[in-house]
């Protein structure tokens, strides 16, 4: 994740410097992220399974870890798709592992309605 700060390693496709040239093949340095996030996150949510059933241990603690990642690659480089990815591919490990469904609809009721506000006051100030 951090070659994201390194554009100099990278070249540009698209207007984003997220592809690393090997010379032999080129990739996305976040197709390794989800991969090690995937082994992280089965190792903490094994680890830590007597917690998953709390709104803290179960929720919001793990989400926690994938902030500063998804930070990097929607602000730094534009990569929304694979934020999109990273996100879907964390909550189905957690309700697997044993989180509450419930705090999952709750959330993301609130920031839908926290999004269909942003939209209708941007609309108004125009």
């Amino acid at each position: 994740m951090l070659l994201y700060l390194f554009q100099d390693f990278g070249y540009s496709a698209g207007g984003a410097y997220r592809w690393i040239d090997l010379k032999f093949t080129t990739f996305q340095p976040s197709e390794v992220a989800k991969i090690g996030l995937v082994v992280f996150y089965a190792a903490y949510l094994t680890k830590n399974r007597e917690k998953l059933g709390t709104l803290w241990g179960g929720f919001i603690k793990p989400f926690l870890f994938l902030v500063p990642i998804l930070l990097i690659l929607i602000f730094v480089q534009s990569h929304l798709s694979a934020s999109i990815v990273i996100i879907l591919i964390v909550a189905v490990m957690m309700l697997m592992a044993g989180s509450k469904l419930r705090y999952f609809i709750t959330f993301g009721a609130i920031g839908a309605v926290r999004r269909r506000r942003t939209i209708i006051h941007t609309c108004k100030i125009f």
